[in-house]
């Protein structure tokens, strides 16, 4: 990854990858382009992990209340209506921890992750390099974004 723009149409089609593989192995859902997407204020689930290396930025994953809620279900195995919001919380952080990982090979070496931390921010960043937004299932939203520092 590096700060060139007439790289960032690649390195989003490498994001949507990622983010198809991940959802299709953790929710058995499908993935597909959504195109711009603005979270709104309140129902937003965050989380980023900082990339320090060859490349140093931050990977943040940015998701609506109910995909929140469906991988906290589905990573707990509990029904959905028993979460508490640090299990949506805890859930989101391992999505982005997950995302994260699956981006370090598409990075020059050496990269360290961080562990992830929450980030319940619902504004997307204007400065980031790479932007990926998804609708999962035809009913959830996620953007996962790669952002220099």
């Amino acid at each position: 990854m590096n700060d060139n723009r007439e790289d960032s149409a690649d390195h989003q089609g490498e994001l949507e990858e990622v983010l198809r593989r991940v959802f299709v192995e953790l929710l058995r859902l499908e993935a597909a382009p959504l195109g711009q997407w603005q979270p709104e204020k309140g129902w937003v689930r965050g989380a980023a992990v900082d990339i320090a290396g060859a490349w140093n930025g931050r990977v943040r994953v940015l998701c609506d209340r109910e995909l929140a809620g469906a991988l906290g279900a589905a990573m707990f195995r509990v029904p959905v209506d028993t979460l508490q919001a640090h299990d949506m919380t805890d859930a989101v952080c391992e999505l982005t921890n997950i995302i994260a990982g699956n981006i370090k090979p598409l990075l020059p070496a050496p990269a360290q992750l961080s562990s992830p931390v929450s980030d319940h921010s619902p504004e997307l960043s204007p400065t980031a390099a790479v932007r990926a937004c998804m609708t999962i299932g035809e009913r959830f939203k996620v953007a996962a974004e790669l952002d220099p520092v």
